[in-house]
């Protein structure tokens, strides 16, 4: 537990850490990160918003311990220096870029090496029998199916379906993953 909680704080603060590029504009507020061993964090949060002029906008005590707040400039060294705070980092929005993977099932049949740039696929089907599949955005190719369980739906249950089709037909758009035989016509059946 102790280890994760490093391993995600690390994260964090990768996450949080300045970007590279100087900004003449303050920060909108800040992120104060409490030592893990912070018994009541909202203690913390309400004591400093009353010693310091802190303006709470968020509580954190599940993932992470600590609050987010607008801090007076002239006040925040008083927190920063509190031994109860591990951190304060400058709180503004980040965004994640999320691009194409390649998953440990395609890469261990070394399905990367000609799939994606091979001629096309249309036209050929292949059959997912397991929990259904999709809907999923990297599957616009699910072409129909058939619910050999329940008579309902083919749509998946649990998400294995959607994976093993993933893994064989995924499509090349960027995002996401590539199937070892991208565009191929899926038929779920669960």
């Amino acid at each position: 537990m102790h280890q994760r909680f490093h391993t995600w704080l690390m994260v964090l603060a990768m996450i949080l850490a300045p970007m590279g590029h100087a900004s003449a504009a303050p920060p909108e507020g800040y992120i104060v990160v409490l030592q893990d061993h912070t018994p009541d964090v909202p203690a913390v949060a309400a004591e400093h918003a009353q010693k310091f002029g802190a303006s709470l906008r968020f509580v954190y005590e599940h993932a992470v311990k600590g609050y987010a707040a607008v801090i007076p400039p002239e006040r925040l060294a008083h927190i920063q220096n509190d031994p109860r705070v591990l951190f304060v980092s400058p709180d503004r929005a980040v965004s994640a870029y999320a691009t194409q993977t390649l998953p440990t099932g395609i890469n261990r049949i070394e399905g990367e090496i000609s799939s994606p740039y091979a001629s096309s696929l249309s036209g050929i089907g292949v059959a997912v029998i397991d929990t259904g599949s999709g809907p999923h955005p990297d599957l616009p190719n699910i072409v129909g199916g058939v619910n050999c369980s329940t008579g309902k739906s083919y749509a998946d249950g649990n998400g294995h379906g959607t994976h093993v089709a993933g893994t064989i037909g995924a499509v090349d758009n960027g995002a996401g993953v590539i199937g070892v035989a991208p565009g191929v016509w899926i038929y779920s059946e669960s």
